[in-house]
């Protein structure tokens, strides 16, 4: 759990990051809040031809997000989904490759959801 709660952290610290590099980049960026639905708006509403920089860190940011979310409900089914939608986008590899901490996610999927889903049973047994 504290390993799990380690890697959390880290995600949420790379998602802020880099929605700030996103937001340096772009002007038009700098309302955007960081959760999941404000991130996939901006990336809906990102202009043709704009920055590809910025558009690589806002999708590497939703993309750390999602997973910090995924760890810190547990959800174990979610994680795995959501990285192997990761796997089937060109766009999201391209955007995710660079940053240590999403690649070492990918690359250790199922010991991460594994340890997603004991967190998870283990709560459920404090809670009966």
């Amino acid at each position: 759990p504290r390993a799990l709660a380690l890697v959390g952290e880290e995600l949420c610290e790379l998602a802020e990051n880099l929605l700030h590099q996103a937001q340096r980049r772009m002007e038009g960026l700098a309302g955007v809040a960081l959760c999941a639905s404000a991130l996939r708006q901006a990336i809906d509403r990102f202009p043709r031809g704009g920055d590809s920089t910025a558009f690589k860190s806002l999708l590497a940011c939703l993309c750390a997000r999602q997973a910090s979310e995924s760890i810190g409900h547990a959800d174990a089914g979610g994680f795995r989904s959501l990285l192997d939608g990761w796997a089937k986008s060109l766009k999201h590899q391209s955007a995710c490759r660079p940053h240590p901490a999403l690649a070492s996610l990918v690359e250790g999927k199922e010991a991460v959801a594994s340890a997603i889903a004991r967190v998870d049973e283990s709560m459920r047994r404090a809670v009966r």
